[in-house]
């Protein structure tokens, strides 16, 4: 996983995101499987992005596609 600081992250988030998601009550399912500096990275990610989208982080594939198929 490339390095990205925390101000990266969050041009990213603006600039990627936000535009098309169009505030429609979407989630997003961040799986890590990897390591715990991908985790880090994704709880970085859910706490900058909760304003466009709920997101949510797993370990488990599995559960994850579950969760962001199940209505509401």
């Amino acid at each position: 996983m490339p390095a990205v600081s925390g101000d990266e992250l969050m041009r990213l988030i603006r600039r990627t995101p936000a535009p098309r998601l169009d505030w429609g009550g979407w989630r997003l399912a961040l799986v890590v499987v990897a390591s715990p500096a991908q985790y880090g990275k994704a709880r970085q990610f859910d706490a900058m992005a909760d304003w466009i989208v709920k997101t949510r982080i797993f370990d488990d594939p599995e559960a994850a596609l579950r969760w962001v198929r199940e209505p509401g």
